[in-house]
């Protein structure tokens, strides 16, 4: 008895291996023979490892068997329908293709790690200056050599700034941009030659000019010459020494214009300001966070650091509070709201897509009743017939994905190669293994979505009764409440995103709007162009080369004004200075701020901007006259609350060699904006003579249509005041507006491109139902009208119907869309999520639209002949 009673847990354990083995068998299978196998064993139990090896090979077997049937009988099904499998293969390629496209961009762009060893260690450095509202600023050489010395949870600290020279060597003069940084800031990234070395602390010897070129320079302009390493080349007239040459594929962190970009050379920063200089901040700094640490623990090291700096520098470095971020969101910040919003949207048109396909098929099913019901009589469990349908379905997606991932890479490859997409590591977009990963998931996933509903109406609906009810009217079948359900998922998810693409589209709208306090018609601006110190050392030489510039500008045919300056509107360069007021005094840390600019004669008149009072500058601005001073009327509202600015002094901040000076303001003006999405910055304006600048652009108004060909003859103006730079390009306002509302205009292309698909597919949607209701109503119609019903009252009852669901749809998807709206609250200009004008729009548009796709079915409604109908039933 001990022996039999110690048999019974194994016994116990040996069923339930058994029981657990059975079900890698078809359920039929089970059903039938499942209790015979389990008697056979209770009878012999000893070959248990035998008997379970042989139910799993055997089962595995027949479900594969049983798939393979469903496969076959599926593609025989669908051959027989070539209309209806191309409509729905077709549907899904369009919402699994735009999934994959967006999620490749996504891909490569948010969720690949920054090409770095230690990219999730990288932080940037830079000042909160709680000044003037908490924004991120530059630093200075003492700020970064006060945080390498003091800081413990930062390394590698080091700094960089963008540099641009002439290369004048090998070749016609070639204006090439680059870093100059630190050797740290290359340690820091991790970053390595491909061919010589990167730079290191060898280079920061005084008298020695190290440069790395990239690959472009190394091959274009040395020849791809493996002996090139310790060869010179010239910038802007100075001999460098080549050590090192970049790898193709390499792109450096700019965190002042949050861009990760390819660089031509690398060089060592020069101190251009005294350590003495606390003030002077141009650098963008970087550095690794020690092992362990996080980015909360390096920002409070950091604000004890800057409260001990201002008690020690209460003037200059007074509310101004070091902060780090990590270079991640630096680069990718401004963008990736924006591709989750699409990506969003793309998840929706996929829903549609499922939605729109589920319709297809329960219609596509409802005349398949007699086919179910006759498998059900022979035998076939509700599961079979809904594994056949669920595989069928599965087919379709498949077929629909690879041409949808056709579709991705064909309109990526244009897209990229039209420069439609100005993204952040936009050049590393590819349809790769994840993103084939994704797709396989958005395959399975849109068969599970669009086959759901298919497969709960055939486990609902009473098979026996289809051999009955075969040619009745109305529309009785088990599918009608999903597929109403369905067009109302797919009204809602339509409505959200074409509410949330119309806020993109205004938002766009009003950009380009923006007030620029310009007159823009016949103005053509250039680029920057630097003067290096080597050959324009002395003021002197600097402000010759401006004469040259502007007498010959002034001298092209139809050039109605002419002028030089740093920046002009729309330009994206504004220089921050501190300014005092004389005969006012302000708390240490709360001096005047303002944008900086360098301008010659004649600025303002030839780009429009208005003199609210006093005078422009004249020619006889020079060196040599009284220091004076323009300001803008922003400037004018934050500094001077009375109005009165004219006659009044201002002590103007030192740069470019010049010192600090005290200027009279002689002019009020209207503001201006460097970029159009930020409001004008107070600014204030200095003679170009009396400053002289070592970076000048051309600012120029013609009469003159060809806007190309005045470019090319300013760029030849540039040439002959000095044959060794590079003319820099120009451009015209509405090539500076396209520059500035490109990634806005992206969006709303994009998004509006999406929300006109999911428009589409919804509206496809109504009219499917609605053309399956008239359908399967025909007898109803046809009785109605032998009783006296008129055409106009069969048209509004279909109407009616077709409006209640979208109605329906309208209240889910004002619902939906509100919620989008708020989430991408930030990235409208000057629009409210909440826009009633937009929503109404939306709404009166999906409104019109279904009465549109119901019309039809409702008009052929309408020709239901009496006779016929009745004499079919």
């Amino acid at each position: 008895m001990q022996t039999s009673s110690s048999n019974v847990p194994r016994v116990n354990v040996q069923r339930f291996l058994l029981d657990l083995a059975l079900f890698a068998c078809p359920e039929d299978f089970r059903r039938e023979y499942g209790d015979s196998i389990l008697s056979d064993f209770e009878q012999d139990p000893l070959r248990i490892g035998e008997v379970l090896r042989d139910i799993v090979k055997s089962g595995i077997h027949m479900r594969f068997d049983n798939f393979a049937r469903d496969l076959t009988f599926g593609l025989r099904r669908l051959r027989s329908s070539p209309l209806f499998v191309a409509i729905v293969v077709l549907t899904f390629a369009f919402g699994i293709g735009a999934n994959v496209a967006v999620f490749s961009v996504l891909n490569a762009v948010l969720l690949k790690p920054l090409p770095f060893p230690n990219a999730d260690r990288l932080v940037t450095l830079s000042i909160v200056d709680q000044r003037v509202g908490g924004g991120y600023g530059a630093l200075s050489v003492p700020d970064v050599t006060d945080i390498r010395t003091r800081s413990t949870l930062l390394q590698s600290i080091g700094d960089e700034t963008p540099d641009q020279a002439t290369l004048t060597s090998n070749g016609k003069p070639l204006t090439i941009g680059g870093l100059a940084v630190t050797p740290a800031f290359v340690q820091a990234l991790g970053v390595q030659a491909r061919l010589g070395r990167m730079l290191d602390q060898r280079d920061e010897r005084k008298g020695v000019r190290s440069i790395v070129v990239s690959d472009k320079i190394w091959r274009d302009r040395l020849g791809g010459d493996l002996a090139a390493i310790g060869k010179s080349i010239d910038l802007d007239a100075v001999p460098y020494r080549i050590v090192g040459v970049l790898g193709p594929e390499v792109r450096l962190p700019e965190p002042s214009s949050a861009q990760l970009r390819r660089v031509d050379y690398l060089a060592i920063q020069p101190d251009t300001a005294p350590p003495s200089q606390r003030g002077a901040r141009y650098l963008s700094g970087i550095a690794l966070l020690r092992p362990g640490s996080t980015v909360a623990q390096a920002n409070a090291e950091l604000s004890l650091i800057s409260s001990r700096l201002q008690k020690l520098y209460p003037g200059v470095d007074a509310l101004q509070l070091f902060h780090v971020a990590p270079l991640r969101s630096n680069l990718l910040g401004d963008v990736t709201p924006g591709l989750w919003t699409v990506f969003a949207a793309v998840i929706g048109i996929l829903l549609i897509t499922c939605a729109n396909v589920a319709n297809l098929i329960l219609a596509n099913a409802s005349n398949r009743d007699r086919e179910f019901a006759l498998r059900a009589a022979l035998g076939a469990s509700r599961r079979r017939v809904a594994v056949q349908l669920l595989t069928e379905t599965g087919l379709l997606a498949v077929f629909g994905g690879a041409i949808g991932i056709g579709l991705a890479y064909w309109s990526l490859h244009a897209l990229i190669a039209a420069h439609a997409l100005m993204l952040p590591r936009i050049e590393s977009v590819r349809i790769d293994g994840g993103v084939l990963l994704y797709a396989v998931v958005a395959v399975v996933f849109s068969t599970c979505i669009a086959g759901f509903w298919p497969v709960v109406a055939i486990s609902r609906s009473d098979l026996s009764s289809a051999l009955k009810s075969a040619g009745r009217g109305g529309d009785a079948s088990a599918g009608h409440g999903m597929r109403a359900s369905l067009v109302v998922a797919e009204v809602g998810l339509a409505l959200a995103l074409v509410v949330l693409s119309g806020l993109m589209v205004r938002s766009f709208i009003e950009l380009t709007r923006t007030d620029l306090g310009i007159r823009p018609e016949g103005l053509v601006m250039s680029d920057m162009a630097a003067m290096p110190d080597s050959r324009y050392r002395q003021p002197a030489q600097r402000n010759a080369f401006a004469k040259r510039l502007l007498t010959g500008i002034r001298a092209l045919p139809g050039v109605t004004d002419a002028a030089v300056a740093v920046s002009y509107p729309l330009s994206d360069v504004a220089l921050g200075f501190t300014f005092d007021i004389v005969g006012r005094s302000f708390p240490p840390g709360q001096e005047p701020d303002a944008s900086f600019n360098a301008v010659s004669a004649n600025y303002f008149r030839t780009l429009g901007v208005p003199i609210v009072r006093g005078r422009e500058f004249t020619d006889t601005d020079t060196a040599s006259s009284a220091p004076v001073a323009i300001v803008s009327e922003s400037l004018v509202r934050m500094y001077f609350p009375d109005g009165n600015a004219i006659g009044k002094r201002i002590v103007t901040g030192s740069w470019n060699g010049a010192g600090r000076g005290t200027r009279t303001i002689v002019g009020v003006v209207a503001d201006e904006r460097h970029r159009l999405a930020r409001p004008p910055r107070p600014e204030y304006y200095v003679p170009v003579y009396q400053e002289s600048p070592d970076l000048l652009s051309a600012i120029v108004r013609s009469n003159l249509a060809d806007r190309a060909a005045l470019g090319r003859e300013i760029q030849g103006v540039f040439a002959t005041a000095d044959p060794l730079l590079e003319p820099p390009q120009t451009y015209s306002v509405n090539d500076l507006i396209g520059d500035q509302t490109m990634q806005a205009r992206a969006a709303a292309t994009l998004l509006g491109s999406l929300s006109l698909v999911a428009l589409i597919l919804a509206l496809s949607g109504i009219f499917g139902v609605v053309s399956f209701q008239v359908s399967r109503r025909s007898r109803e119609f046809g009785v109605r009208m032998a009783l006296g019903a008129r055409g106009h009252d069969i048209l509004l009852d279909v109407v009616r119907r077709a409006l209640i669901l979208t109605s329906i749809g309208i209240a889910v998807g004002t619902l939906f869309g509100a919620l989008g709206a708020q989430a991408i609250a930030s990235q409208l200009h000057n629009v409210s999520p909440l826009d009633p004008f937009t929503f109404l729009a939306v709404i009166v548009l999906l409104v019109l639209c279904a009465c549109v796709a119901a019309l039809v079915p409702a008009v052929r409604a309408t020709r239901v002949d009496p006779v016929v109908a009745l004499r079919y039933e």
